[in-house]
């Protein structure tokens, strides 16, 4: 149940994409309950650094997940969708929307979400960014739990230097 649900919110109404917000919610309610260590790489300015440590807010932690949602009002019908398999590819058809694409990689029984991989990009006049937002899943006991999560992208303001920041942390 962790990671399931391609189309549905926990309120069971129907949603014409992946329910990534609900989906990402489900994971936070484990990981509060759970409080899981994790092991957090990041990399800024060039050096890597990596640490073990407690997620005291998991919410601020995985907002950029949350943020992604293409489910909102404004967005119904900017997608386009492809089901292959067990995957779901949604592409967006218009340049203003910030998620350019997500893939869902669904489990065997095509009701459990084992991955999901978000690119996010905005660009204008005066700032560009992109975004890579990565979760994976595992099998834990009969539900599927976030392993692991990665977020690498980049901002560049006019004027200054592009900004790589890259995080990839696993839970231990």
């Amino acid at each position: 149940m962790a990671c399931e649900n391609p189309n549905k919110t926990a309120a069971g109404t129907a949603q014409p994409y992946f329910d990534l917000k609900g989906f990402v919610q489900t994971q936070i309610t484990w990981l509060n309950q759970q409080q899981p260590k994790v092991k957090k790489q990041v990399r800024n300015e060039g050096k890597l650094v990596t640490k073990t440590l407690a997620i005291k807010n998991w919410e601020k932690e995985l907002r950029m997940f949350i943020n992604a949602d293409i489910n909102k009002a404004a967005l119904i019908g900017t997608y386009d969708i492809v089901k292959k398999g067990k995957i779901i590819k949604y592409t967006t058809k218009e340049e203003k929307n910030s998620v350019k694409e997500m893939t869902v990689e669904l489990g065997n029984d095509k009701k459990v979400a084992k991955s999901v991989k978000i690119i996010v990009g905005n660009d204008n006049a005066l700032f560009a960014s992109g975004t890579k937002l990565i979760i994976q899943c595992q099998n834990k006991g009969n539900d599927y739990r976030i392993t692991t999560y990665t977020i690498d992208g980049f901002q560049k303001i006019i004027m200054r230097d592009k900004r790589p920041y890259f995080i990839h942390a696993k839970v231990l």
